[in-house]
């Protein structure tokens, strides 16, 4: 009985195909659990029939009968058990589920047989009562089985075809009635398990629906986070050098101030500006004037550190956000900038481009806003500016 409750919902049509159909290996894997699990009621039904079979048949019969039932069980097992580890392999699922078709057929033609066994001795109610055990076997089988047709007609087929043949039903008319009406009532558990199993499978094709569409969208939202943050950070940055702009570097200040307040440390700004840079364009074109920011950003941001933020103000103007160290920092980041940007000419189109810059500097007061410290750092680089550019002023 065992392989009958464990016979899972698997339909006919999918598992002819090659394909790893999802609602396929659901159905075979429920199909392995099921009969390996169900070996405890399996052994109950046949204890109950060996029982009503004692004080009809030789013992020796009897337990001949029991251990070709346990047998048949435990190759049945066996076929569950190796089933479960062929589910990614679809040839040996189909051979899985043939066998355990084979073994279905088997078990259901011992039990019809043991009733027909029960019969020969003449007597009614060990046979009426041997009939319904079968019906309860029947019962708890159909469930499982439906969804096979191979393991439904199969075991079905063994379990009423002997009693059937028997004929014992033609010459008992009370026996008859009690076995029609045992049999009718199975035919219902039939339908009615039928219905239960439809049922199950489009439940099961629902959850896989569900999961698919839950997936979907677990994918679409994690697009879009990740298309919302790229929007954030295209937003924030400047297209040409990746910077942050002007708008994002006011958001940074906020936070850096409230730092700053909490952990009472140092908030300075620089003004780093081109020096000459119209004449770059003017003499070389826009591309070598874009190479040339470039290549001042990649300089500068060798000489910051993680916390310190660096934002394309204007045009070839630059606004750093120093947080952090002392005061005097402040002026040997702008020292260092200046030395590391004028160190090395550009190389463009196999020509030399001279690159100098003037840095203006300003400390964060306290009270003061972001507007006011911008302020005061322009005014700092039009001061080096107008004392001669390629320089550091407060």
């Amino acid at each position: 009985m065992s392989s009958t409750a464990g016979h899972g919902r698997i339909n006919k049509a999918s598992a002819a195909g090659p394909a790893l159909d999802p609602l396929l290996l659901e159905l075979t894997r429920r199909l392995a659990d099921r009969v390996l699990l169900s070996n405890f009621s399996s052994v109950l039904g046949y204890g109950l029939q060996a029982y009503l079979a004692l004080g009809l048949l030789p013992r020796t019969q009897v337990w001949g009968w029991l251990g070709l039932m346990l047998l048949l069980e435990v190759g049945n097992s066996l076929v569950a058990w190796w089933g479960r580890s062929v589910l990614r392999h679809p040839e040996r699922k189909r051979r899985y589920l043939r066998l355990q078709s084979l073994g279905l057929l088997l078990l259901g033609s011992c039990w019809g047989v043991s009733a027909l066994a029960l019969a020969l001795p003449g007597e009614i109610l060990p046979y009426v009562l041997n009939v319904f055990v079968l019906v309860v076997v029947g019962a708890f089988s159909i469930h499982n089985l439906c969804l096979y047709l191979p393991a439904l007609a199969g075991f079905n087929l063994g379990l009423l075809l002997p009693v059937a043949l028997s004929g014992f039903w033609q010459a008992q008319l009370h026996a008859g009635l009690v076995i029609t009406a045992a049999l009718f009532s199975y035919l219902v558990v039939l339908l009615y398990g039928l219905g239960a199993n439809r049922a199950i499978r489009r439940e099961i094709k629902a959850r896989f629906a569900m999961q698919a569409l839950t997936e979907e969208l677990i994918g679409k939202n994690r697009d879009l986070t990740q298309a919302y943050r790229l929007i954030e950070e295209q937003a924030a940055q400047d297209p040409l050098t990746h910077c942050l702009n002007r708008r994002a570097l006011r958001q940074r200040f906020q936070q850096l101030q409230e730092r700053r307040r909490s952990e009472d440390v140092f908030l300075g700004a620089l003004m780093i500006d081109v020096d000459h840079f119209k004449a770059i364009n003017d003499r070389y074109g826009h591309a070598a004037g874009d190479q040339a920011l470039l290549t001042l950003v990649a300089r500068i941001k060798e000489q910051l550190r993680a916390a310190d933020l660096l934002a394309r103000w204007g045009g070839e103007e630059f606004l750093c956000l120093v947080f952090g160290g002392e005061g005097e920092h402040l002026p040997r980041v702008a020292e260092r900038i200046r030395a590391a940007v004028g160190m090395l000419p550009l190389k463009f189109e196999g020509e030399d481009i001279r690159i100098t810059v003037s840095i203006g500097l300003a400390s964060l007061a306290e009270g003061e806003d972001f507007e006011a410290l911008v302020r005061r750092a322009d005014a700092a680089v039009y001061r080096a500016k107008k004392g001669g550019r390629n320089r550091v002023c407060r």
